[in-house]
């Protein structure tokens, strides 16, 4: 996948047509299905994670990373398939 992070870049922006074909073309070919399935789910149906997670038959697990793991202690959200 192409790095796509901000670099500063000021020129012209593209008109929104242009935008949305770039976009389109992006999605079709750089995505997996399943990062296709969700995009739409998404911001297309609107749907919230945990619909989108409960649909495709994931729950949702917690662990704690302790400190010194590289993270910080925290509580973080593990997805697993059922």
């Amino acid at each position: 996948m192409r790095n796509t992070l901000y670099d500063g870049y000021e020129g012209p922006i593209l008109p929104r047509q242009v935008q949305l074909k770039r976009l389109q073309k992006v999605v079709a070919s750089e995505l997996t299905p399943i990062q296709r399935e969700i995009l739409v789910a998404y911001y297309f149906r609107q749907m919230t994670m945990e619909q989108i997670a409960r649909e495709r038959g994931v729950c949702e697990l917690h662990a704690v990373v302790y400190p010194g793991s590289g993270l910080s202690g925290e509580i973080i959200p593990l997805l697993l398939h059922v």
